[in-house]
């Protein structure tokens, strides 16, 4: 997630903004994009970081529960297998615009942002954003036993986590904190 990081913040070079750029990342499996960006943000952490990340906790739970909700109450009304569905989306119109977790070969994860500041808020919104797959392959093994879950087992939960994730995130204006 660091070298992540760091092509986003070469990327703005000399420049306070830039806009409509995406940047793309694989990660060995959904346990280690979690480790590794928690890792990455407690390297950068710094006062403002931690108050932001405490700031913006409501709507981080509020984006990976609408995520988990609209899985749930999707299945219950009709059949949609999470290994060939496109439905799995979050959405806001704050500054993280999008969530999709779309389940392939690999997992990917699909995040759009309105707006973010380099230093002042991407660390935080990256180590939510990367924790998503994570939460969704436990949510999985929570609901295995779920009638409306039938194409969970145990054996798909374990491929599941052993799967890479591709992690793509977008920007519309990407930003630094003017110091």
């Amino acid at each position: 997630m660091h070298s992540l990081y760091n092509r986003i913040g070469e990327s703005l070079s000399n420049q306070n903004e830039i806009i409509d750029v995406t940047f793309t990342e694989k990660f060995e499996n959904a346990y280690q994009m979690k480790m590794s960006a928690i890792q990455t943000f407690y390297e950068l952490s710094n006062e403002v970081l931690t108050k932001r990340q405490e700031q913006e906790k409501h709507f981080y739970d509020f984006l990976l529960n609408q995520l988990l909700h609209r899985l749930n109450e999707i299945k219950a009304y009709s059949e949609v297998n999470i290994f060939d569905s496109r439905r799995m989306i979050a959405v806001s119109t704050d500054c993280i615009t999008s969530i999709q977790i779309v389940v392939r070969d690999d997992i990917h994860l699909i995040v759009n942002m309105r707006s973010s500041d380099y230093n002042g808020a991407l660390p935080c919104d990256l180590q939510f954003l990367c924790g998503i797959p994570f939460d969704f392959l436990y949510h999985l093994s929570q609901c295995k036993e779920w009638e409306t879950y039938k194409e969970v087992s145990q054996n798909s939960i374990e491929e599941l986590f052993k799967k890479e994730v591709r992690f793509s995130i977008s920007f519309g204006s990407l930003h630094k904190t003017k110091n």
